[in-house]
Order: structure tokens, then sequence, then C-alpha cells
């Protein structure tokens, strides 16, 4: 899943002190390669990317916030996504899917939990082949460390994503190729504002953006298209 950046998630208005991301754990998919299986997105696995990530500095500032707050506190950064945006390449309609990757994190002192799950919204090629709306996740489950690429980030995270097969609705093939296990790692930026930033600890690219509370993290990667 590589390609442009497209623009960023709503997130409420924040300083842009540090450039800004769920591969988050991004999974091979999404990411450009950070980490077996999770992108740098795994292959897909949690956050590994498609087309190249924006670097820190590239990055632009959210803005509105997120709606409906979970019972955590944070808002839900599946509602309001774009959607029907990969039709066509060059006039010709390709199987293909929106593609985004949603990041759910628990920091506990040293120990880190959570979940990664890529979500694809198909096109009408793709739906008229067979294919249709699906996800798979990864547990993600490791500690916390130092950070890397990113110096101004708050943390870093050492991840292992192992995808949970049986949970997803996506075509065998398709889960096959892309819900792999492998290792993460992510540099973490808390803003005050309680937005916070994920990046490959690797090549300091965003993986995403999201909020944090009280060792909570959610974060959403920007959009992209997955064509098939």
């Amino acid at each position: 899943m590589r390609h442009a950046r497209p623009a960023p998630i709503d997130l409420p208005a924040r300083r842009r002190g540090l450039p800004l991301a769920l591969c988050g754990a991004w999974l091979s998919a999404c990411q450009g390669g950070e980490g077996a299986a999770a992108p740098e997105a795994p292959a897909v696995g949690p956050a590994s990317a498609p087309a190249a990530q924006p670097a820190p500095a590239a990055a632009p500032a959210p803005t509105a916030p997120g709606p409906n707050p979970s019972a955590d506190g944070l808002p839900d950064l599946h509602a309001g996504v774009a959607t029907g945006l990969c039709e066509e390449i060059r006039g010709s309609a390709i199987p293909g899917a929106d593609s985004y990757f949603f990041g759910e994190l628990v920091v506990n002192g040293t120990a880190v939990s959570g979940t990664e799950t890529w979500a694809l919204t198909a096109n009408s090629a793709w739906k008229a082949k067979g294919g249709g709306d699906c996800s798979i996740e990864w547990r993600l489950v490791g500690s916390r460390t130092h950070t890397a690429a990113c110096a101004e980030c708050d943390y870093g995270l050492a991840l292992t994503s192992t995808p949970l097969l049986d949970k997803s609705d996506c075509v065998e093939d398709l889960k096959k190729r892309e819900g792999r296990a492998g290792k993460i790692n992510y540099d973490i930026k808390l803003q005050s504002d309680g937005t916070a930033l994920v990046y490959f600890a690797g090549s300091g690219k965003l993986v995403g953006e999201g909020y944090h509370k009280d060792g909570a993290l959610r974060f959403r990667s920007a959009h992209q298209c997955k064509w098939f």
C-alpha cells in the first residue's frame, strides 16, 4: 500500500512545534517497510504503509476534533473517514479499496499492549470481482523504550504484532498475503493539548496521529489507496 500522503485526519488544532505517524504498528500494507509484517507497514502488518509517508518536518497540523469519545475518553477515529477516493487509476476502473490503519494502545509502566487494525472499504471494481469491505486486526504487545529517529518524541515502543485472522472478514488470499506477524518500532510524541503523533522509529516517517490520555493512545493513519 504505497501512495502519496493525503490530507491529515481531523484533530484539534495544535502548535506546529514537532512535525507529524498506529503503520501504526503500521502493517506492511500501509507502511514503507519498517518491521516485519507490520508495516513500516506489515506486509501488510500493523503499520506497513504504502506510498512513502511524510517525514516529521513535513507534518501538517490537525484541524477539527474527532467525534464520540469512547470508554477511555478518547475520540472514535473510525467516525467520519473519507472513502470512495480509490475508484480509478488514470480513468481506468481498478479493483481496490480505501485504506486506513487504526491503532489502540495502553502503556502501563514499561508494558505495552493493544491492537492495530487495517480497514478496507472496497471500490466498485473490487466488489464486482467478489471483494468487499473488510478488515484485518493484529494484537500488539511489547515494551516502552528509548526514542530513535524522533529525538523530540517522549518515548519509543518496541512491539510484536500477531494477526488475528479468525476475526477477519477479508477474502482468504488477502488474509494469507497480508496478515503476517512481525516486529514494529514506533516513536511517540504526546502533545499538551491531548493529541499524539506516531512515527516509525527507524525512518522517522509519520505513521499516524490521534489522541492520548492517562497511558491510553489511539491513532489513525492518513488515507491511502490499496490496489488489487
